[in-house]
Order: C-alpha cells, then structure tokens, then sequence
C-alpha cells in the first residue's frame, strides 16, 4: 500500500485532539495550501473512516476525490476507503469496485483480495467469490482467514464436505500460529 504524504504543515495534527479539532485544521490548511487540496482531502477521509458518526464524510470526500484526482495514489487510497465505507453501508456493487481498482494498483494487496471475494459473494458469484479467496490464500499472513472464507463460499452453496475441510484448516492455521 502506498504511503501517502504528510507535508510539515500538517504534522501538528495529532490523535490526542478531537475528530473536529483534527478537521478544522485540515479545512484551514485547505485554505492555506489549495495547491495540495487532494492530499489534504485524502488524509482529512483517514480521520472520518475511523469515526463511525463521520463515515458519511468520509464517503463524501472519497467520492469527490475518485471523479477529481490524478495522482494515482491518492486515488488508490480514495478506492480503499471508499470501499471500506459502501461495505459499511451495505452497498457491494460501488464496494466491489472501489476494492478492484486498489488491486489494479496494488496487484498483491491480499487484505484487499478478501474484501473482493466477500463482496462478490454477498452478490451469490460463488465462481469470483472462490478465485479471490483463493488468490489471497496464497499470502501465508491471510491464509486463515482465507481459508474461513473459502469455506463460507462452499456453505453457502450447500457443500457442506468443503466447507467443513477449509474450516478445519483455518482452524489448524490458527492454532499452529497459537503454538
């Protein structure tokens, strides 16, 4: 995942000040910096995404930026946050899109792979569903939890033998981790 810019004039922002504090001095570096007003715009989204009364403006911001933006990424990060906010609202489709294009960018991003398969198999595409939860288990660091999803993918579909095997391994994974 690319790492996105903190210019110095927005390194006095902390996480010991309030979601608004931390905002209000977003909006004053807007007006200070216009010539920077993606990045500032990406990295006011990261406060509301982890604010759960904020997450419209989250949203809002992503989706401004994903119709504006050039830098490639920021827009990676826009899609990012954007899907983690449609999946929020239970919109899968705009989800499913947004954690698309981040793996355009980042091809091996398997966190990102998860959300994609979770996605198509909140919409019953149990073929799309399996490859993604699969690519991401090749990741040894997702393999758990992919293996959890593969088997959700097959007890959705009634294979209950498949998905009682990947739930065993999950379960293996996990504990060989715990020992």
């Amino acid at each position: 995942m690319g790492q996105l810019g903190n210019p110095s004039y927005l390194r006095n922002i902390n996480f010991d000040m309030s979601v608004e504090e931390r905002a209000l001095l977003y909006d004053t570096a807007l007006l200070e910096h216009p010539e920077d007003e993606h990045l500032i715009l990406i990295n006011k989204s990261l406060i509301y995404y982890s604010s759960p009364p904020n997450h419209s403006k989250c949203l809002t911001i992503c989706e401004k930026l994903m119709v504006e933006c050039k830098d490639e990424n920021i827009l990676y990060w826009a899609h990012w946050l954007g899907g983690g906010m449609y999946d929020v609202i239970n919109k899968s489709d705009k989800a499913l899109e947004c954690y698309l294009k981040c793996v355009e960018h980042e091809p091996d991003f398997s966190n990102c792979m998860l959300k994609i398969s979770k996605n198509y198999l909140a919409n019953k595409k149990y073929t799309e569903a399996l490859h993604w939860a699969e690519k991401a288990a090749l990741d040894k660091d997702y393999k758990n939890w992919s293996e959890r999803l593969i088997g959700d993918i097959y007890l959705e579909q009634l294979q209950f033998d498949k998905a009682i095997e990947h739930y065993k391994l999950a379960l293996a994974i996990k504990y060989e981790r715990e020992a």
